[in-house]
């Protein structure tokens, strides 16, 4: 399941930085976020499989909560987002224009006024993913056993940046991401099987114990008469 994650994951933001390209309303945008929900989702499994391969650390356990945590939070901001379209009707209006998108509107409008999600703590969804998966990434390049290459985790790091400065890089951060995690997805050959334990040296051969020479016998009582 690791390897699913760790290629499904960059490929969904890959997808999802398309459709950002393709732009506009109705299906390309709708499309988009769910893709990216998606891709929230592999991260955050991901993040929960590699949780035991990094040790039990209490940092292991905050960059797992952080990335799972993040990954909800972004979700949810992305569902607030989908929401306002749809109560409003504006998807509607394109070439969506069925009913399906009004009703999905209607539920969704109430749910976000039930859980609300503040403007601090919207952005902060991609930030606690980041941070969760390169500490992750980080801790099974440097720890011992190392587990991952050493680049890994830079090349998440530069993916994270690219999309930082421009989220129209999202296409090209996605290949970078997909760089980084490469080394979870490829199969791992299996352990070797250790030989098996040396057999103890046999004992040595001892010579056969050298006998003295036989004494002479005593001659019977009546033998010696005669």
């Amino acid at each position: 399941m690791t390897r699913v994650c760790a290629v499904a994951a960059p490929l969904l933001l890959l997808a999802h930085g398309i459709l950002r390209w393709l732009g506009g309303d109705g299906p390309a945008r709708a499309t988009g976020h769910a893709v990216f929900l998606l891709a929230m989702l592999f991260f955050a499994l991901l993040a929960s499989l590699l949780r035991p391969l990094a040790g039990s650390s209490p940092l292991a356990t905050t960059a797992t909560a952080a990335t799972v945590l993040g990954a909800a939070t972004s979700g949810w901001a992305t569902v607030g987002r989908d929401a306002a379209g749809w109560a409003t009707g504006g998807w509607a209006t394109g070439g969506w224009g069925v009913a399906g998108w009004g009703a999905a509107g209607d539920l969704a409008e109430p749910a976000g006024r039930a859980l609300p999600l503040t403007g601090t703590l919207a952005p902060a969804g991609p930030l606690l993913v980041q941070f969760g998966l390169l500490v992750l990434l980080s801790l099974l390049s440097f720890a011992e056993p190392r587990r991952l290459p050493v680049w890994s985790p830079f090349a998440v790091l530069a993916g994270f940046l690219a999309v930082a400065a421009d989220p129209g890089l999202l296409p090209l951060a996605a290949l970078a991401i997909g760089a980084g995690l490469a080394p979870l997805a490829r199969r791992r050959p299996p352990p070797p099987v250790p030989p098996p334990p040396a057999l103890p040296p046999p004992p040595p051969v001892l010579p056969p114990p050298v006998l003295p020479p036989a004494l002479p016998l005593p001659l019977p009582l009546s033998e010696r008469s005669e």
